[in-house]
């Protein structure tokens, strides 16, 4: 048996594991959901790292550059919408998001919030609104850091009830991936500025749908 920590506090043991072993946890953030809707969506205006070889990096760069990575610091790395009533699943690929311009990007969100009659989860959009602006805070305060190339994974239950999705078992999740190229830069000072200002693009548009609902 080995034994870990999940979540700083909740002790887990695996079999066949070996003491001090050093073990990774894999979350689900959809567990629990009913009718799970997920967005993936790459945050930042650079998805390399300087360490990367130079055609890799030149590859990224023109993916970027034809895409909102360039001009929103966000791009939508694949999307799955299911409505709740009919059970129907939409998904939305790669290529989707590199379609995406600034003006439709609120677009994808909308569809992505949809109630299924027209409109948003409003309550939705307020829980992740206020997640990520958390998010935000704790990368300001995080000097160092680069985030090359991170995304940000957004879940929620469309069969939640409106008004009661932020109850547990059924809370909308925000959550960050992908740290392969994160870096530490101890001689850069300041926070991951490119990081946040995908998180507050993200955010002013979350905001805009939340005055037109």
């Amino acid at each position: 048996h080995g034994r870990g920590k999940l979540d700083g506090d909740e002790e887990i043991c695996f079999e066949g594991s070996e003491e001090n072993q050093v073990l990774i946890a894999v979350e689900n953030v959809a567990f629990g959901f009913k009718a799970p809707c997920i967005l993936d969506c790459k945050v930042g205006f650079r998805t390399w790292s300087p360490n990367q070889p130079a055609d890799k990096i030149e590859r990224k760069r023109a993916r970027c550059m034809s895409s909102t990575t360039s001009s929103l610091g966000l791009r939508v790395c694949g999307m799955s919408v299911t409505d709740a009533a009919s059970g129907g699943r939409q998904v939305f690929d790669k290529a989707f998001g590199m379609q995406l311009t600034d003006s439709t990007f609120v677009g994808a969100l909308r569809t992505f919030f949809s109630d299924g009659n027209g409109g948003v989860r409003s309550d939705v959009v307020a829980a992740v609104l206020e997640k990520v602006s958390s998010m935000k805070l704790a990368i300001q305060s995080t000097p160092g850091y680069r985030f090359y190339s991170s995304s940000l994974l957004l879940a929620w239950d469309s069969a939640s009830v409106p008004g009661e999705s932020t109850h547990m078992g059924s809370s909308p999740r925000v959550v960050m991936l992908d740290f392969e190229h994160t870096q530490q830069c101890p001689l850069i000072e300041g926070h991951d500025a490119e990081y946040t200002t995908g998180l507050n693009n993200l955010s002013e548009m979350l905001s805009g749908m939340l005055q037109m609902s």
